[in-house]
């Protein structure tokens, strides 16, 4: 979430304010220009509810290859870092997800 929106899901003056907005509150939306499919993904993987998050570290695999092309070119356009070429994004969105997943 926050290595593709650039904050964290909450903030508050203290951890336990934090903690207690982790437990009670559904972080705000991704930045607009995300693919919708990216994220869902990124939503259903700090959902609250366990049995809504993926699974396995494959099953956001799988989705991540299904998002398409167009859709991955149009956000790396918006947020590629310069000189890091077009597929950089789309290279270390799984290690990114999976990082978190397992965070």
């Amino acid at each position: 979430y926050e290595a593709l929106n650039g904050s964290p899901p909450f903030h508050a003056d203290s951890g336990l304010a934090i903690m207690s907005m982790h437990l009670n509150q559904t972080p705000a939306e991704l930045e607009p220009g995300l693919p919708p499919a990216l994220q869902k993904l990124i939503m259903s993987c700090i959902e609250k509810d366990r049995s809504k998050r993926p699974a396995s570290a494959a099953q956001i695999l799988s989705e991540l290859e299904q998002i398409s092309g167009a859709d991955w070119e149009k956000f790396e356009r918006k947020f590629a870092y310069p000189g890091s070429g077009s597929s950089f994004l789309r290279r270390h969105a799984a290690a990114l997800l999976l990082g978190s997943f397992f965070a």
